[in-house]
């Protein structure tokens, strides 16, 4: 029998670590962005306020609303916080993004997993100061249905008799990675549902929807779908970029800190401006927000810009670094 997984995902991440760190806001409808919201409450959500939105048409929307500008560090500080707190007590763990993650406990047993859940739940809330909730399934699909389910501030459990049911009512504009186009395929097709595509081939399916998401339909369809927690491979990137305009050495500040976070260096800084792009190479490599900034100033300039700043060949800090090779 396959253990339960579950999969762990933080209440409106921007703005829980916004509360958490000033308590008067609580309550209140609250908006995280500058120009455009990255995260809205769910106090602001019963209002119609949502991710994407402008600022000017969120207080339109909700005129009692409060904004707070975005703090990536504060942010990449309580993810990794979380993640800590987690690792050290799973099996494995498996990020989805900076604030969710999919999870398998030692020794978890369906009959435990529920109870085992909500002390999780407490521990993020009473350590953390962080809302979480947590779905529990058989694969991961059905653990983050489980955990969507249970938003906000709860714990569901699909066990192994409900299982079938939930998958085959699951509409397939659901799915993680259906795009319109797809979508429109399928529903031409006359597949709503995963019910609907029970009958149908991986051929048939890959010919519709394309190799990928073909074979992943049909292991859906099959309940063979992944239950694989899988710790992610080492980062090969940092990225940062704003839709309103930031300065130059802000962005590279903010990669800084990111590679520091995770204790790494890097070799090469890459920036793209519109279409023009340039790079930068460091021997040896760095993490120094001085280093960094200088050379993005001085290939991006340091006025405020919606260039995308990234670096690459990215070691652990405490590596050290190869000398040029002779001739070279």
């Amino acid at each position: 029998m396959t253990g339960p997984i579950l999969h762990l995902d933080v209440d409106a991440f921007f703005a829980a670590v916004e509360v958490r760190d000033d308590p008067g806001l609580a309550g209140l409808p609250l908006a995280v962005g500058e120009g455009v919201v990255a995260c809205a409450s769910y106090e602001a959500r019963e209002w119609g306020v949502h991710a994407g939105m402008t600022v000017p048409r969120a207080r339109q929307t909700c005129p009692r609303l409060v904004t707070t500008p975005p703090r990536p560090a504060a942010y990449q500080q309580a993810s990794k916080e979380l993640f800590a707190l987690v690792e050290a007590r799973a099996e494995a763990v498996q990020p989805g993004s900076v604030e969710e993650a999919f999870v398998r406990l030692p020794g978890l047993t369906w009959a435990g997993a529920e109870g085992t859940a909500r002390e999780l739940r407490r521990t993020v809330r009473a350590e953390l100061g962080l809302p979480v909730s947590i779905g529990v399934g058989r694969t991961k699909l059905i653990a983050k249905l489980a955990s969507r389910a249970a938003k906000p501030g709860g714990v569901v459990v699909i066990d192994l008799a409900d299982e079938p049911a939930v998958r085959n009512a699951l509409r397939v504009d659901e799915l993680w990675g259906i795009g319109p186009v797809t979508r429109d395929r399928l529903t031409d097709a006359g597949l709503h549902t995963v019910a609907d595509l029970r009958g149908w081939t991986m051929a048939q399916l890959v010919e519709i929807a394309g190799t990928a998401m073909g074979r992943r339909l049909h292991q859906i369809a099959t309940a063979t779908d992944d239950a694989d927690v899988r710790p992610l491979p080492p980062r090969r990137s940092f990225s940062v970029q704003r839709t309103t305009p930031t300065r130059t050495r802000d962005l590279a500040a903010e990669l800084a800190r990111r590679l520091r976070a995770e204790h790494l260096t890097c070799r090469t800084l890459h920036v793209r401006l519109g279409d023009r792009r340039a790079k930068a190479r460091f021997d040896p490599p760095t993490d120094d927000p001085v280093r960094l900034a200088e050379a993005a100033v001085r290939l991006a300039g340091d006025h405020r810009t919606t260039a995308r700043l990234m670096v690459t060949d990215l070691r652990p800090a405490d590596r050290p670094a190869q000398p040029p090779l002779p001739g070279l």
